[in-house]
């Protein structure tokens, strides 16, 4: 079929399926299997990485939207550091991980963060929930003052 369209496209060129054509049937297959044989290891490769979700809560279990969320290979490689962004419902998404061991690690202002080590083997998927403890945070004051009196002259009249 490959080969009949490829006649149509080009009438020069004679296609057969008996064998007495300049380009066979058996040509386009041996075409189709080193084009399966070129992308037959990018593809296996994809069908290996694995994938990390999760979602990231309080201590009551309520979301924690604008927490980090972040994967580090333990023994280096492609992957090394890797960010999640971790949207209003707490939810967030680490894919197309190369097999091996991590430390995953969500942090938030005013929480203690926690890290966790993570093993991928290849193809697998795994679902966390990431529970933050707060931490109570005591900012110092600040004071501000003015002191160019070429200023304060002119804030007086307002």
């Amino acid at each position: 079929m490959v080969g009949v369209l490829f006649a149509r496209l080009n009438p020069s060129l004679q296609v057969s399926d008996s064998g007495k054509g300049t380009m066979t049937a058996r040509w386009w297959r041996l075409i189709l299997l080193i084009g399966g044989l070129v992308l037959a290891p990018s593809w296996l490769q994809g069908q290996a990485l694995g994938r990390i979700r999760g979602k990231v809560v309080d201590s009551t279990g309520a979301p924690l939207e604008l927490a980090e969320v972040q994967i580090l290979k333990v023994q280096g490689g492609e992957d090394g550091i890797r960010l999640a962004a971790v949207g209003p419902n707490g939810r967030f998404e680490l894919p197309s991980l190369s097999p091996g061991s991590y430390w995953l690690i969500a942090r938030r202002i005013g929480f203690v963060p926690i890290r966790m080590s993570v093993t991928l083997e290849p193809g697998m998927r795994r679902n966390f929930q990431l529970e933050l403890q707060a931490v109570p945070t005591t900012l110092p004051t600040i004071e501000v003052e003015a002191s160019n009196s070429r200023f304060a002259k002119r804030f007086q009249e307002f």
